[in-house]
């Protein structure tokens, strides 16, 4: 596996936001990184690739608790999406085992990381189908 190209980053806290931008920065030169406040917003901008056959994200890092639209209703309608290539984690702050869990019942989702994240996480990730912590 190859460093991503572009990553997606879905979590209603700004500071957090700014530190796993400033965190996945470092992984490689040239990275896109988007940074969704809102994960409804997020989903209209992934829709909006699907209906234009455009590349999805290679990653997407999603929060479970946002206003609006949480992690769960984010991945209900996400794994409707036509089938892509990219990888789905969720970074949480949750430690409940019972989300590990939920989040294992959606095909769609690849790990499960504990914030915040950390670069040699990111790293790990390279060479990794799946990932949970």
């Amino acid at each position: 596996m190859s460093y991503p190209r572009s990553i997606v980053l879905i979590d209603d806290d700004d500071l957090t936001n700014h530190i796993h931008h400033s965190v996945i920065s470092k992984l490689s030169s040239g990275l896109i990184i988007r940074v969704f406040e809102d994960a409804r917003d997020a989903l209209r901008y992934l829709q909006g690739l699907a209906d234009a056959e455009e590349e999805f994200p290679d990653w997407i890092f999603l929060d479970i608790n946002m206003p609006n639209m949480n992690g769960w209703e984010f991945l209900t309608e996400y794994q409707e999406l036509p089938d892509s290539s990219n990888r789905l984690y969720m970074l949480t702050s949750s430690i409940d085992d019972y989300d590990k869990s939920k989040a294992r019942s959606f095909s769609c989702v690849d790990g499960f990381i504990s914030k915040p994240l950390k670069i040699d996480t990111l790293e790990g990730l390279v060479g990794e189908e799946s990932y949970w912590t």
